[in-house]
C-alpha cells in the first residue's frame, strides 16, 4: 500500500495528506513541514502511529486515541521527549501557522500575508486572523510555548 493510501486510511484530512508528502503548492510550509531523513515509507507508520513531516530536531506524528486522533512533537535528539500539541487537526494547524507566521517576513508585511492567505486557502485553515492576533500578542511571551500549546489543545 502506498504511503498516501495509508495516510488516508489513517484518517487525516486530505490536507495534511498533502503536507506529509510535501505536496503542497505553497512555499511558506517547506521549512516546517519537511519530508522526514532517513524514515523510509515504511517506518512512517509504527506502533500506531503515523509520523507526518519533521522541522530541524523534531517530527511531528499523528496517534490515534480513544477520542480520536491526537497530535505530537517528538524530539528527534531525545525520543522520550514528546509533547502534545493538539487533540484535533484544528488545533495542529493553528500551531503550524502560528509558527509559519513567526517565520514570515514582516517588511513586506502584504506579501507575507498574501503567503499566508494562500497557504491557509490550501489547507482549509479558517483561523488565521486569529492565528495573527495570538502571535501578535503573544510571541515575545517567556510562556509562548506554553501559552500555544494550551490554545492548539482546545481548539478544533
Amino acid at each position: 500500500m502506498s504511503t498516501t493510501s495509508q495516510l488516508r486510511e489513517y484518517g487525516i484530512s486530505e490536507s495534511l495528506v498533502r503536507l506529509s508528502l510535501a505536496d503542497y503548492d505553497s512555499a511558506v510550509f517547506q521549512f516546517r513541514c519537511s519530508p522526514i531523513h532517513g524514515m523510509s515509507d515504511s517506518e512512517r507508520f509504527r506502533n500506531g502511529k503515523a509520523y507526518l513531516w519533521m522541522c530541524c530536531d523534531s517530527i511531528v506524528y499523528a496517534d490515534r486515541t480513544d477520542s480520536g486522533i491526537s497530535f505530537y512533537e517528538l524530539d528527534v535528539e531525545d525520543p522520550s521527549d514528546v509533547t502534545l500539541i493538539s487533540r484535533s487537526e484544528t488545533g495542529l494547524l493553528y500551531w503550524l501557522f502560528t509558527h509559519l507566521i513567526e517565520d514570515q517576513d514582516w517588511d513586506d508585511a502584504d506579501s507575507a500575508m498574501r503567503a499566508l492567505s494562500a497557504a491557509a486557502k490550501e489547507t482549509g485553515f479558517e483561523l488565521l486572523q486569529e492565528a495573527c492576533e495570538f502571535q501578535s500578542e503573544h510571541g515575545a511571551d517567556v510562556e509562548f510555548v506554553e501559552l500555544l500549546l494550551e490554545k492548539t489543545r482546545n481548539v478544533g
